[in-house]
């Protein structure tokens, strides 16, 4: 993978040298026609002198910025080969994602790839498309083929980036799969979660310090949950499996009986030290094998 950056598909054109015949194209969409580079501009912010080769625009000579001259002439082909499987990728995620399912598959695609070897795009134009850079890490992860990931429809790799990219529906489900082997650890974040969202409804929260802090209500800490927390942490737990959730429940049920039960022998304890049975306590404690102020 190039870089921690993340510059999907964005290649650099600050080697140009005069006398090289470039694609142009001032906005993305449009046709790359052909420009020669005639000057290299001195001044900042860096331009470029080009003529326009095609008839249709009979010799014109402009001043550009360097990033508009996207490939070399005679990789033309290829460039826009690779632009029009952007564009299918593009095409099959939608324009605007439900915040709550964009919320849950980037926690838990985030979560799980904390050193970005796999990322979820966030940006306008690619949102909700996924970044590969370790596929096979990826794969074990999930259990599945190669033929399973990069067969789906839209899905292609990017030789310059040494990345993979996959639309929509394959990275919700990615994220799907994962929150299901990683579900234990998936849940108690959104017991957290849920936990802070309580807390937040009554208190509020208290965000910087000193001078540049300020603080958001309770009320409005409750409608945005309502809005955008609870159905998130619902969906991460549809994903996690009923199995799963259901460990969970029981879990916590168990670790409230254990404090219940703890809570019981200790008052035990301290009730026959009260009653002058020292030897009885210090017995029950020992059986307990827990010392008192433990």
């Amino acid at each position: 993978m190039r870089s921690s950056t993340w510059a999907v598909g964005v290649r650099c054109t600050a080697s140009v040298e005069v006398g090289e015949r470039w694609g142009y194209r001032s906005r993305a969409g449009e046709k790359l026609v052909e420009a020669e580079v005639v000057r290299l501009g001195a001044k900042r912010p860096a331009r470029v002198r080009v003529r326009f080769v095609d008839l249709d625009h009979e010799g014109r000579e402009e001043w550009v910025p360097p990033a508009r001259l996207k490939v070399p002439w005679g990789q033309v082909e290829e460039f826009m080969a690779r632009d029009r499987r952007w564009e299918a990728a593009r095409a099959l995620s939608p324009r605007v994602l439900d915040r709550p399912t964009d919320g849950a598959a980037s926690q838990v695609i985030d979560d799980t790839y904390v050193n970005e070897t796999v990322r979820m795009a966030h940006r306008n134009a690619d949102r909700g498309l996924l970044y590969v850079g370790d596929l096979d890490r990826l794969l074990r992860d999930l259990d599945w083929t190669h033929e399973q990931f990069v067969e789906q429809p839209g899905v292609f790799y990017v030789e310059p980036d040494g990345i993979w990219v996959a639309p929509w529906p394959v990275t919700e489900a990615v994220a799907q799969a994962l929150a299901a082997r990683h579900a234990d650890a998936l849940l108690g974040q959104v017991a957290d979660d849920e936990r802070r969202a309580r807390l937040e409804a009554v208190y509020g929260h208290e965000y910087g310090r000193g001078k540049n802090s300020w603080s958001v209500s309770p009320e409005i800490c409750a409608e945005v949950d309502a809005e955008l927390g609870a159905p998130r942490r619902e969906l991460l737990r549809r994903w996690c499996g009923a199995d799963a959730v259901d460990r969970r429940d029981e879990l916590e049920a168990l670790r409230s009986e254990v404090r219940r039960l703890g809570e019981l022998v200790v008052a035990a304890i301290e009730a026959l030290r009260t009653a002058g049975a020292d030897k009885a306590a210090a017995r029950v404690e020992k059986q307990l094998g827990v010392h008192l102020p433990s």
